[in-house]
């Protein structure tokens, strides 16, 4: 069975130095900062207005706000990444799966659920960062709804 530190071995180095140059910080705000950093650099042209450089139909320069653009796309691409994660449960249930290979006797496959889990992560916190919150109010959305969701409950929802 690998082991989570296995798992984490890859990027072993890298890891260590992101880790100790945010060491005391809140880790949503970190996951937030590294994002803005990822897609910063895929999009180096992308400014903090969304907008990024083209040219008319003359050849004039202008700038074109990419927001919606990118929001269909990440979206498109966290759907897949969901359909990723329900492919790895072995939802067939007309095929039989070995207990050994289910996700809960698999060390290895748990941990490939946990990375696209990430994936998923990565693609919904840019979709926060384009609708432009921040984690702030991301937090204060996911408490509120949780609240809904318990009051819900009491209620027999």
């Amino acid at each position: 069975m690998i082991k989570p530190e296995e798992y984490y071995d890859r990027y072993k180095d890298k890891l260590k130095e992101l880790l100790d140059s945010v060491n005391g910080m809140d880790r949503f705000a970190v996951m937030f900062m590294l994002m803005k950093i990822l897609m910063k650099k895929v999009d180096p042209e992308l400014d903090s207005s969304w907008l990024v450089n083209s040219h008319d139909e003359d050849g004039n320069p202008v700038k074109i706000d990419i927001r919606n653009e990118r929001l269909k796309g990440t979206t498109i691409a966290l759907m897949h990444e969901v359909i990723e994660f329900h492919r790895e449960l072995d939802w067939k249930w007309w095929k039989e799966t070995k207990s050994e290979d289910q996700w809960w006797n698999s060390s290895k496959k748990s941990l490939h659920l946990l990375d696209e889990s990430a994936d998923e992560l990565h693609f919904l916190l840019q979709n926060v960062i384009l609708l432009g919150f921040d984690e702030t109010d991301l937090f204060m959305a996911f408490t509120t709804k949780h609240l809904e969701n318990m009051d819900r409950q009491e209620r027999g929802y």
